[in-house]
């Protein structure tokens, strides 16, 4: 078999909307979810190479082995579709880890995709969202497309129309809060009303209609004072819309346009509790099988 190396974005995401449910049997929380694809990418190189998986990633904080979804996918993949894997891949990392934009649900969404092309092996998607599913409660949602209403353990996807991109500044601070931590928490935020999730159905097309909420927020906020001061302070001095981005640490902000966007990235950047701010929008367009470009 000949092919050309190759390169896979993995997209960033954050939710749009995410409610908790009550906790299931199998102790997980479940969840209704609207995820939405942004620019912000890791890049997955991808090259013919000898009998097996060689992989290395730029960030030497990062598993290198089986402990990386990249290497646990490809496995996985492998495992499905009796696949003999001979490749090299390469992980740029520029997704923040820790700060719950799904870098690594991303990274494994986008290898299960790329090796499906390499290898032709065609899964149907319902296999590819099965094997997506059993790497990572987020991973199905990157299959779905940019954006994805999202329901169960994060299993049960339904792709919805992307609205136009739009310009989100992500703030990510110096502090992580763990997802694990942050679900143990969780069943302080349930016992409230429970806020329906703003998708429906126009003309055959799903859609996301609704306010932006999300509720692990509360339970962010009452952990970690200062994540509570952040978020404050974000508020006010952007005069926009301030969500958090998934289950922590990161914040989605919505400026108005690029120009606001630009103006507030230049002063959030000083503060001392800021770790990074990246200036992107989200996608409209297919993350995975669309993203792809030779090497």
């Amino acid at each position: 078999m000949s092919w050309r190396p190759f390169e896979v974005l993995a997209p960033a995401k954050i939710n749009l909307f995410l409610e908790l449910l009550a906790r299931r049997e199998d102790g997980y929380h479940a969840i209704e979810t609207v995820v939405q694809a942004i620019s912000l990418c890791d890049r997955i190189e991808i090259e013919p190479g000898p009998r097996g998986l060689a992989f290395s990633c730029s960030d030497p904080s990062l598993p290198a082995g089986e402990g990386n979804l990249v290497v646990r996918a490809a496995r996985a993949f492998a495992g499905a579709t009796g696949v003999e894997l001979a490749i090299a891949v390469h992980l740029e990392k520029r997704i923040p880890a820790g700060a719950g934009l799904g870098g690594g649900s991303s990274d494994a969404a986008s290898t299960l995709a790329a090796l499906d092309q390499v290898y032709e092996t065609e899964l149907p998607p319902d296999d590819l969202a099965e094997l997506a599913a059993e790497l990572g409660s987020d991973v199905p949602a990157f299959l779905a497309g940019p954006t994805a209403f999202a329901r169960g353990r994060g299993e049960a996807v339904i792709p919805l129309l992307p609205p136009p991109p739009a310009p989100v500044l992500v703030v990510v601070p110096v502090w992580s809060t763990p997802t694990s931590l942050v679900y143990e928490h969780a069943a302080r935020a349930l016992g409230g009303p429970r806020r329906a999730a703003p998708v429906r159905r126009v003309a055959g097309i799903w859609r996301f209609e609704g306010e932006r909420s999300n509720r692990l927020e509360d339970v962010v906020l009452s952990l970690f004072p200062e994540a509570a001061r952040l978020r404050d302070r974000l508020a006010g001095a952007g005069g926009c819309p301030v969500l958090l981005a998934g289950s922590g640490s990161a914040f989605a902000l919505f400026p108005a346009d690029e120009e606001a966007s630009t103006l507030l990235a230049g002063k959030v950047s000083e503060w001392p509790e800021v770790r990074s701010v990246h200036r992107v929008h989200t996608l409209s367009t297919s993350w995975v099988p669309e993203a792809m470009m030779p090497a």
